[in-house]
């Protein structure tokens, strides 16, 4: 995994194989395994560093007011909205545009139908407490139209769950090839394991990822955003967050 112009802190330790592991590229870049968890990678730059103290937790995040209500039926048109029912795209066989706010109550599957911002748009997604959010495919989301996001509606967050849930965990399992996952913003997903497998696949975060672990099988490359309202800051720094 390749990061630049942040740090990465873990909360539930490292381990890596082989020759894998971290390299956080930026000028003070930080590694940091929190909970004196478990500290152990091949090939980390700088090297991991341990701490008894636990992991930060993200900032407070304001939601933005829940849109109008929305039932989607089939079909590739996905207008913003609150969705009560889970909502999964096998119906649409090309292309979903994304716009605006987005409430999926019950859950989300994109079902490797190809996922992109509406040209000049932000997109930014709540998902339910404790309902599954899974991506595959061609995904290319980002909570900025192409200006700052600082101050507006959506505040950077291009995938949001709440801190505050119970013991429901899923899984992103996204494997084989044809797999482009790329997520522009702040992305907190605390009830979600990460796994990233097969060739050619590639996982790209621009502004921060809180997850609750990641299982890389594959490259990863993750930055900071040069929109400040994109990252998860802690303390004067940026921070790629792993739980």
């Amino acid at each position: 995994m390749n990061v630049s112009g942040g740090s990465v802190a873990i909360g539930g330790g490292i381990s890596t194989t082989n020759n894998s592991g971290i390299d956080a590229t930026a000028s003070g870049a930080s590694i940091t395994a929190y909970n004196n968890s478990t500290n152990s990678c091949g090939n980390c730059t700088p090297a991991v560093v341990s701490s008894s103290l636990p992991l930060p937790i993200p900032p407070a995040y304001t939601l933005p007011t829940p849109p109008g209500a929305q039932i989607y039926a089939s079909g590739c048109a996905l207008p913003s909205g609150t969705y009560s029912a889970a909502v999964n795209l096998s119906a649409c066989g090309t292309q979903v545009n994304m716009s605006g706010i987005y409430y999926f109550n019950g859950g989300f599957d994109n079902k490797g139908v190809t996922l992109a911002n509406l040209p000049g748009a932000g997109v930014t997604i709540i998902v339910g407490v404790d309902q599954p959010f899974n991506l595959s495919g061609s995904v290319n989301l980002n909570s900025s139209n192409g200006s700052s996001t600082c101050g507006t509606v959506g505040g950077g967050m291009v995938v949001y769950q709440p801190l505050t849930l119970t013991n429901t965990l899923y899984t992103i399992d996204v494997a084989g090839s044809g797999n482009n996952i790329s997520l522009t913003g702040k992305t907190q997903l605390p009830n979600t394991n990460l796994i990233f497998r097969g060739s050619p696949t590639s996982f790209i975060i621009t502004g921060s990822l809180y997850a609750n672990s990641m299982d890389l099988k594959g490259n990863m490359t993750a930055s900071a955003s040069p929109d400040p309202c994109q990252n998860i800051n802690l303390s004067s720094g940026k921070a790629i967050l792993m739980q």
